[in-house]
């Protein structure tokens, strides 16, 4: 099984995702012409869009409606996108958790636990924002650090 090590603080969190957002950024913006070519099936064009917009458009524009609801205080108009969103997120959450498991025990899939999993998701609606803007106004900073991780040792 596919093994993760925990980075060991939130601000190495913080690096870690600003680094896997710019990434994946990266390549959609290199593969991008390859992406909409023909050579991709209608099936695979459906599945790379629906995840372009879940994992990239979805944190953006909820965060730009968040903060232009906040400037004209009114109520932001696309929640219901983020509510569907966290709400399938946590239903595979569930679903994952109480199926049989071949590595490591998983966590029983309790409304804390589900929630804990739902929020920890969120943050992703703070870093690809961030990260867009940041890739957007900022020259790219080729900066190499490692971060640490906590995690058994190799055997």
């Amino acid at each position: 099984p596919v093994q993760e090590e925990a980075v060991e603080s939130l601000p190495a969190l913080w690096k870690q995702r600003q680094r896997w957002a710019e990434g994946g950024l990266q390549r959609f913006f290199g593969y991008w012409p390859k992406l909409t070519s023909g050579s991709l099936s209608a099936g695979q064009k459906l599945d790379l869009a629906c995840f372009f917009l879940l994992q990239y458009v979805l944190p953006l524009l909820s965060f730009a409606d968040l903060v232009t609801s906040l400037i004209l205080r009114t109520m932001p108009v696309y929640w219901p996108l983020s509510i569907v969103a966290f709400s399938v997120s946590g239903l595979a959450y569930w679903r994952g958790c109480r199926r049989l498991s071949e590595g490591p025990e998983l966590p029983r899939p309790g409304l804390l636990n589900l929630l804990l999993g739902i929020a920890y998701l969120g943050h992703w609606f703070v870093v690809i924002p961030w990260v867009t803007l940041k890739m957007a106004l900022f020259p790219k900073r080729l900066v190499w650090a490692k971060t640490s991780h906590r995690g058994e040792a190799p055997a």
